[in-house]
């Protein structure tokens, strides 16, 4: 059976309806592998600020959340701050003093965490070199059989 959601769209009245087809049954009987993305969990949370991308701008309100798992291209943030799936972020990383690390990612929020949970998943739209190389250590230090 597809995944289906409901989204609001740009210069469409009413929401449409998206379909995640992952296959064909019947006589063709073909399917698209499973995509299933393995997040390692953080030993320690990493504070973030993010800005929703209302078209090619960012918005004003900056809203603040953490980083709690992670892989080379996805993420979930914890966050009191809702967030409807399909929206474009800009995320700034800091540090335990609350100073910024340097690189701006850009994301894409998938969802929500999961239920009773604050916060939502994102998939990596814009990784910084400086940034990709510091998930990499993460990663190795806290998901030594985790490949990129």
């Amino acid at each position: 059976m597809a995944e289906k959601i409901e989204v609001a769209a740009k210069g469409i009245d009413r929401p449409i309806t998206i379909y995640n087809a992952r296959g064909i049954g019947g006589k063709y009987n073909l399917f698209l592998p499973g995509s299933a993305v393995t997040l390692a969990p953080l030993p320690q949370a990493i504070p973030l600020q993010f800005t929703l991308l209302e078209g090619k701008h960012i918005g004003d309100a900056v809203c603040t959340g953490s980083l709690v798992t992670l892989s080379a291209k996805d993420g979930e943030v914890r966050s009191e701050h809702p967030v409807e799936p399909w929206s474009d972020i800009k995320i700034q990383l800091l540090n335990s003093n609350g100073e910024e690390l340097p690189g701006n990612l850009y994301a894409k929020v998938m969802g929500p965490i999961s239920e009773g949970s604050h916060g939502f998943t994102v998939h990596f739209t814009s990784v910084p070199p400086e940034v990709a190389a510091f998930f990499e250590r993460l990663l190795a230090t806290c998901a030594p059989e985790y490949r990129a």
